[in-house]
Formats: C-alpha cells, structure tokens, sequence
C-alpha cells in the first residue's frame, strides 16, 4: 500500500463530530486546523493539467478560435424576437453594428474553447463522457486533483467536501431546455430540467467520485471559485470535514444571450489572436474563456499522516486557543463590550453555515484567517473607479494582517482581472495603496490572455500556474500585453526564473465582491 493509499482510522474518530447527517451538529468550539494545498486539477484551452498548461504557454502560442454566432442561421420567430431585444438596448446596437461577420451574416467572435475529442479522450469512464460539457470538464478537474493531490476515494467519501463556484452555469443545458418550451410547451424537455439547475455540476461530480461530505454550489458570478476556495478554507478550519476539493467550472457556449448579456462592453469582439490584454492601455475586455479548475485542500496533520506532498499553504497567523464559543452569550458580549444582538445573530449564522463563523470571530477580534473579502456594491450604483480600489485594498489589507505576513514580505503578486479599465484599475490601484514604492519591484502576472476568462475558475487557473511556477521557480509572462495602462508595477513581459515564498492573489466579482488571499510556497 502506497504513502497516498494509507487509510488512518484515527482520523474517523478526530472528525466523527462532522458527518454531515442532521441529527448530528457541528462543534461550536474548535481547535483551528492549519490547510494545505495538496492537489490541483486546471483544465483550459491551453491545457489538461497544470504541467501541460504551463509547458504549452511556456512554448508560445495562441489557444484560441473563431465561432459564429445569429445570422441567417436563426428561423423568422428567433429573428424577429432577436429584433425585440435589440430594439430595446441601442448600446448593443451600436456595438454590433461595428463588429466582423462572415458571409451568411454571422458575428464572428474569439473565444478559447477546449476540443470537445481531446476532452473525450482524457474522461477515462465511457459513461462520462454522456454528461454535458460542462459536467465533463468539472468532472475531469476534480479527477485531476485528487490524482495529483494522491487521494483515492474508497469507502470514506464522506471525509471530503465538494464547494463548487458557479458564474452562469450549464449555459448549453439551460437554451436547450428554454427552447423546447417553444412552440409547444407540452413537449418540454424535461430530462433537461435538472442539468440545467446551478448545483447539477457539484452533484454529479459528488456522485460520479463517491464524494459524500459537504456538497455546496456558490452562485456568486465572476471567480465564484475563490469564494469556494474561502468556503472550503472554513470547512477544514474549523474541523468540519478534513478534507475539500474548491473549485470552479464554465463553457464557452456562445450565443445571442452572450450578447445581449454584455451591456458594460465587458466582451472583447477583436478577431486578433492577442487581443484579450490583461493591464492593457486600450482595455479591450475579455475572450470568453472554458475550462475548469479544482483545488485539493486539507488538514496539515491529514496531509502529513498519509504521506502527502504539500503544494502550498493558505497562511495564517498563529493560532489563538478557541475564542469559548461555548460560552454563554451574554458573557462573550461582556467581555468583548458587544451588543447581545450581534453575538445572538453570529451565533445563530454559526449554527447554518461553517464559514458564517467568520462573523462571531471578527466581532471579538478573533481574526485568524489567511484572506480578505470585501463588496463595494458597485454592481447596484454604476462604476465607481475610488470605491473599487478602496475595497480591494481592504481585502489586500485584511489578507496580510490575518496572515501574520507585511507588505515587505510579499514576493509575488497575481492578479485575475479581465482587461476591461474598471477591473484592471481595481487591481492595480489597490496594490499601489497597499505597497507604494514597493509596487514597481514586486513581479506582478495574470494568465487570463493564454486561456481566456474562465469566469468563476479564472483566480484558480491563476493559482495553478503559481503553484507550479513554485515547483520550477520561474514564473511565465502576462498573455499579449506590451504596452500597459499604468507605470510604476513589475509588469512580467519574458519569462524569468524568481524563487518565491509569498504570493498574494487577488480577484472580483463583477458584483462588486473583493477576494484577497495570501499563499505560502515554502
């Protein structure tokens, strides 16, 4: 029996408290658990797994294609309701009016999408390969990091949780289940119905791998997957389920809804090959990106007892005895001078969701995370270019102090932003707040110009190149851009050897949300 295969029966009665049964309830009180990174699967247009997407960017190259979308291709029903909602937004009429199309009317677009026969080949269950792109390639990912990260699922699938972010979800499954409800919705396609939900993807992976733990789908739009990666973080934390597959899945299905859903100009409609810059002067926007990235976490302890190698650390600072959440409610509000209101409504979210105790620790100052979460609503009041890099700066800030680790002691920083002047201002902005001077020596990358925005895995396709930059101690250059929209950062442009302890990674939603976490590669 090899290192990774070695069962610990120990471990059952350490964790007996979460089962995920509902008669048993989780502990209130906890040793806080140090998490690793054991295992990462990364699926992309330029690569299945994280060594063949680095080796392939490395190389150079473009993994991109052209697609076609409306035209003449739409019957006379879908052209005159197409007419409708263009009628109804004369921005997008504007927009398309500009844009490259073929010579049956189609728009032309770039998008970087992952062949569907090479996608086949990698899925090795032929029963797999039935599902919908989507659920392929969540499915293959998580195959990939419990692979890399050496975990065999046996009889003890209940050890492990599935959080899984989700931007639009199963985008292919939902227009064909909304087009049989036309003409006659009698002939609906019912078996559709439940692909076409946001957890479908979460549960079949759950069901495919024999995963039996915490099962949770975060709908939270652009890099949902660091949300996910939070959650797990709190899972393994707090001793709730030892160990967590986080992560993120998205297909590139282009349609006229792609379109019509893009009122902020967010989607880049060059046919160049390079032209989805992240940090670029002319702020281009996005492609659209498919592909998947999964991410193994666990208890240190877990980890080293069953001999398996540790790829990263989510940084903490040292760990405080237990804050007493056992204790009486009124003597926590005493001690800590804090309205019985708020510590009634802490306790009382403690109780329905694992990371909700994040909000007890923060009211008593019990702060010992590794990362930083903030929103700045920008989704409901318009763009504000102060308020984005305020917030950001605030996850950043949050970030190194709960990690115990000062801006100095930085050596990598990784953005996720999608080319567009609000996201990348965001980002960039934030770092000059939180590093100053410090900015312009700090090698700053962003990986989303090699294998497109996968919306809510982008920040983890990130985090995979980190992780394996690491390994080989050489970090690989921003996708396209040459010419950039600020000065005063280390924009890397050539690929360069840089050994690296520390990294931040950053990410938002385009909802307002601010992610902020800090990565240990030692």
């Amino acid at each position: 029996m090899g290192c990774h295969e070695r069962s610990d029966r120990s471990l059952v009665h350490r964790y007996a408290g979460s089962s995920t049964k509902a008669e048993i309830v989780a502990p209130t009180s906890y040793k806080p658990r140090n998490v690793v990174i054991t295992g990462v699967g990364a699926v992309s247009s330029a690569g299945f797994g994280r060594a063949e997407m680095f080796d392939n960017i490395h190389a150079g190259g473009t993994f991109s294609s052209k697609v076609s979308v409306g035209g003449t291709g739409l019957d006379e029903d879908q052209k005159l309701k197409f007419a409708g909602w263009l009628s109804r937004s004369p921005q997008l009429i504007e927009t398309l009016s500009k844009l490259p199309s073929n010579s049956s009317g189609e728009i032309e677009l770039r998008v970087h999408s992952i062949d569907d026969e090479q996608l086949k080949k990698q899925l090795r269950n032929s029963n797999d390969r039935k599902a919908s792109k989507i659920g392929k390639i969540a499915l293959l990912a998580v195959d990939m990091a419990l692979s890399d990260g050496g975990r065999k699922i046996r009889r003890d699938g209940q050890d492990i949780a599935l959080i899984f972010g989700m931007s639009k979800g199963p985008h292919s499954t939902v227009a064909r289940f909304v087009s049989s409800l036309h003409p006659d919705p009698k002939h609906i396609r019912t078996l559709d119905f439940p692909g076409s939900l946001m957890n479908a993807v979460a549960t079949y992976c759950s069901i495919s791998k024999g995963i039996r733990g915490y099962n949770t789908t975060l709908a939270t739009g652009f890099n949902s997957g660091l949300g996910a990666l939070t959650y797990g973080y709190e899972l393994i934390r707090q001793g709730v389920q030892p160990q967590a597959i986080v992560g993120g899945a998205d297909e590139s299905f282009i349609g006229t809804s792609t379109l019509l859903a893009d009122p902020n100009n967010q989607v880049n409609y060059d046919l160049a090959e390079d032209a989805f810059k992240t940090y670029g002067r002319d702020h281009g926007g996005l492609h659209v990106g498919e592909g998947a990235c999964m991410v193994l976490l666990e208890d240190e302890e877990v980890a080293r007892q069953r001999g398996a190698k540790v790829l990263g650390r989510l940084l903490v600072s040292r760990h405080r005895s237990s804050v007493g959440l056992r204790w009486p409610s009124k003597r926590i509000a005493a001690l800590h001078r804090l309205p019985i209101r708020s510590v009634l409504a802490a306790r009382c979210a403690l109780r329905c969701a694992p990371m909700a105790a994040r909000s007890l620790r923060h009211l008593i100052r019990d702060a010992t995370l590794g990362y930083g979460v903030s929103n700045d609503v920008s989704y409901f009041r318009g763009e504000d270019e102060d308020a984005s890099p305020k917030m950001m700066e605030r996850a950043i800030r949050q970030a190194l102090v709960e990690a115990a680790v000062s801006p100095d002691q930085v050596n990598l920083l990784c953005g996720s932003s999608w080319g567009t002047k609000s996201s990348s201002m965001k980002e960039l902005e934030a770092i000059r707040r939180v590093f100053g001077e410090r900015a312009s020596s700090i090698p700053l990358i962003n990986h989303n110009g090699y294998f497109g925005f996968v919306e809510s895995a982008a920040a983890l396709l990130n985090l995979a190149m980190v992780l394996t930059s690491a390994e080989r101690g050489q970090i690989l250059p921003l996708g396209h851009t040459k010419d950039f929209c600020q000065a005063g950062f280390d924009f890397v442009t050539d690929k360069r050897p840089h050994k690296f302890s520390k990294a931040l990674l950053m990410g938002a939603t385009e909802g307002g949300g601010n992610y902020a976490v800090v990565l240990g590669t030692e």
